[in-house]
């Protein structure tokens, strides 16, 4: 048995002001704190369990000064949590072989305060849930490649709002079902410091969105629905891994740099859009 634990701190802080018809000044601050937790055993010689789960503490305020004073707002997060665990199982069918059974839960929640002042008559913040179950394979292509496929037979979020001002009288809430969802994948070591990989995935959903409206007299609701599975989610990636000595960097690429080459090394730039070849790097380091 072996136990991972996971720390994650971040803030930002920005301030500006617009002078213009209505000049006001606008600042705010933010921070995030997580906690995580993993946990891996060896069930037999061929089967290995992971679990994980992790905490997060979300804080957020801003403030609005006006110069005629009508529309100050000052709104602070109370605070915000998210909660996620996850967990696989790691089964050697053969020696080219491995199916990963997985599953996983996340859960949300942005409520603010105080909100009849900024939220008046009307719902606020954000809630949601997400929860996904599937089934993979990795197989080895050679010793150099391997391919990963998985199939999610479910998967559901629903969003909605943290709550409601007393005098609001509506509700609304979002809900995405996937059933199922295909995930493709390849990994192939291009030579001993260079990796490479992509991956894509294609869900099968259906998503609602649901509006009610209660008074004294009557409720109304109004549904839109897609009534078959047609959605187009298509997504994909690409990324490299580097590995010198003890090191390992890995890359995730702008989609967009194979086919727009000429100012990669640097920053892209285009006429309708400013930006980078490298979305994220991450480092890890063996000792």
């Amino acid at each position: 048995m072996s136990f991972g634990l996971f720390f994650d701190r971040s803030s930002v802080k920005y301030k500006y002001s617009y002078e213009d018809d209505t000049p006001y000044e606008e600042e705010g601050t933010g921070a995030s704190t997580k906690f995580g937790l993993g946990f891996r055993m060896d069930l037999s010689d061929v089967m290995t369990l992971d679990l994980a789960g992790d905490y997060t503490k979300v804080t957020d305020t801003y403030k609005k000064d006006y110069d005629d004073d009508e529309d100050d707002a000052e709104v602070e997060l109370d605070p915000g949590k998210i909660m996620s665990f996850r967990g696989r199982m790691f089964y050697e069918w053969n020696d080219e072989i491995t199916f990963v059974p997985y599953a996983s839960y996340t859960g949300r929640d942005f409520a603010y305060k105080p909100v009849d002042e900024e939220y008046n008559n009307e719902g606020y913040g954000y809630k949601d849930m997400e929860m996904t179950f599937g089934i993979g394979a990795n197989m080895t292509v050679n010793e150099d490649a391997m391919i990963l496929f998985a199939v999610e037979p479910f998967s559901y979020w629903k969003a909605e709002p943290s709550g409601y001002t007393e005098d609001f009288e509506e509700s609304w809430e979002v809900k995405y079902l996937v059933m199922p969802r295909f995930i493709l994948a390849l990994e192939s070591d291009l030579t001993d410091w260079l990796t490479f990989r992509t991956g894509c995935s294609k869900d099968l959903g259906k998503a609602s969105w649901k509006w009610k409206d209660e008074d004294v007299t009557h409720e109304k609701e109004w549904t839109y629905n897609k009534d078959k599975c047609d959605l187009n989610s298509f997504a994909w990636n690409l990324g490299l891994g580097f590995h010198f000595g003890d090191f390992d960097i890995d890359c995730l690429l702008n989609k967009s740099v194979p086919f727009k080459m000429g100012y990669w090394l640097t920053g892209m730039q285009t006429a309708s859009e400013k930006t980078t070849p490298i979305f994220m790097i991450s480092a890890k380091y063996h000792f």
